[in-house]
Order: C-alpha cells, then sequence, then structure tokens
C-alpha cells in the first residue's frame, strides 16, 4: 500500500492510517499484519472509496441541518430553480405566457 499525500477526511482512513503507522514501525512483514484477503486486498480502496464518498454525501446533508445561513441559501436556490426550470411535458411554467390581450 502506498500512503498519499492527500488529506484525511474521515475517520475510517485516519484509523487505517494508524494501523499502517503501527505496522511500519513493527517490524512485520505486510502480508502478516493485514492477514485477511479483506484486510490485504480491499481495505486500502474500502476507506479511500467507499468511505470518502460516503462522507462527501452525508456532508451537505448535515450542513443543511446544522447551518441556518447554508439552509436560507439552500432554500433561496430551490426557489429560484423553480421559476427558472420549466420541466418538460407538464402544464406547470413559472411564467406568464398568455396573452390577455382585449
Amino acid at each position: 500500500a502506498v500512503v498519499s499525500t492527500q488529506s484525511t477526511g474521515n475517520i475510517p482512513v485516519f484509523l487505517n492510517y494508524i494501523y499502517y503507522l503501527v505496522w511500519m514501525f513493527s517490524g512485520a512483514q505486510y502480508e502478516t499484519y493485514y492477514n485477511s484477503v479483506l484486510l490485504y486486498q480491499y481495505l486500502w480502496n474500502i476507506t479511500w472509496v467507499l468511505c470518502m464518498a460516503g462522507n462527501a454525501a452525508v456532508n451537505p446533508v448535515i450542513y443543511y441541518w446544522r447551518i441556518i445561513s447554508y439552509r436560507t441559501w439552500c432554500r433561496e436556490l430551490a426557489r429560484w430553480l423553480t421559476l427558472i426550470i420549466r420541466i418538460p411535458g407538464s402544464s406547470y411554467t413559472p411564467f406568464n405566457t398568455t396573452s390577455t390581450s382585449v
């Protein structure tokens, strides 16, 4: 496994690095320290891909829940998007497209 210089953004990645550092200073063989197929072949992929993607997916939900200004911004953005976007096939249009000339 190669240690990347990218920042670690969540706890499983951090714990994996701690496990890796303990292995480095123990003097044991990599295959004996990471002694299962899951640890040996998939641990880095699981922590870097799945845990990082999960963390990135959950962050906006946590931000929306905890930060009031972000929640207000999201609501305003949603309101403006409903004014701009017209869904194809629906009868809804945000603008008055009928002429009311007398």
